[in-house]
């Protein structure tokens, strides 16, 4: 059956942090605190240094339990952990800074060929963004899409932000093919991760290409003996010429 969709993940497939992960942590330590004492916010060198780590790992436990976590309940937490010191206000700006940072000076880093790839696919079929998110959340992602010229690549992009559900639940796809009125096996989706974007695929009933970027780890998956299983590649122009052999 012919390929009537494709669909493709953001983080570590479309899309890399950063740096390394200490080096984004000095960043956001730094900004943060100047952004507080910015505003008359004293005695915020606590807060500006760990407020990320906090949001994230509440953010992570509850997603790991099936719950998605509303704004107000990350403020509402924060609230508590650091026993009242700081006001709701200063909650809300240090989470929008976090946003900000996110679109300029920590802002993912696209992986080579990813949009010369997404232009040729998208000549071809309706593409898909669908992705997992936490901390930086769908807004977040749609910016990052938007300055890099990403955005309206896309004929939709589904988050777990939004839809209140993770990946390997497959509301998404299901989503898409109610959309586009096609059978799940039209579809292939593209992702990274196994247990998620593969089980994901599997649930669903779609296609998958497991796209690592680094090759050292394309050796280190599961067993892959599925129907699902289109390949494994290490490179958008694998991916290409996997589709290519499909289309």
């Amino acid at each position: 059956m012919s390929i009537r969709v494709i669909t493709i993940d953001f983080w570590n497939t479309l899309y890399k942090h950063k740096g390394s992960a200490s080096a984004r942590k000095s960043i956001r330590d730094k900004l943060l605190l100047e952004r507080c004492l910015e505003l008359g916010y004293e005695d915020c060198k606590d807060v500006s240094g760990t407020f990320f780590d906090v949001v994230n790992d509440y953010i992570k436990r509850q997603w790991a339990s099936g719950r998605k976590v509303e704004q107000s309940e990350v403020i509402k937490h924060c609230l508590k952990i650091y026993r009242n010191r700081y006001s709701k206000e200063i909650f809300e700006t240090l989470l929008e800074e976090l946003y900000y940072l996110y679109t300029t000076e920590l802002k993912p880093v696209s992986y080579p060929q990813s949009k010369k790839f997404l232009e040729w696919a998208r000549d071809i079929w309706p593409l898909y963004l669908i992705s997992d998110t936490y901390t930086i959340v769908g807004s977040v992602i749609d910016n990052i899409l938007r300055s890099d010229n990403y955005f309206d690549l896309f004929i939709a992009r589904y988050y777990s932000d939004i839809l209140g559900v993770q990946k390997p639940n497959p509301m998404a796809i299901e989503k898409i093919i109610d959309e586009e009125k096609i059978s799940p096996k039209q579809i292939v989706h593209i992702g990274d991760l196994w247990e998620r974007d593969h089980k994901m695929s599997l649930l669903a009933g779609c296609k998958f290409i497991l796209l690592i970027h680094d090759s050292k780890n394309k050796n280190k998956q599961e067993n892959t003996e599925n129907n699902s299983l289109l390949g494994i590649c290490t490179s958008f122009a694998e991916v290409r010429k996997l589709l290519e052999i499909h289309k």
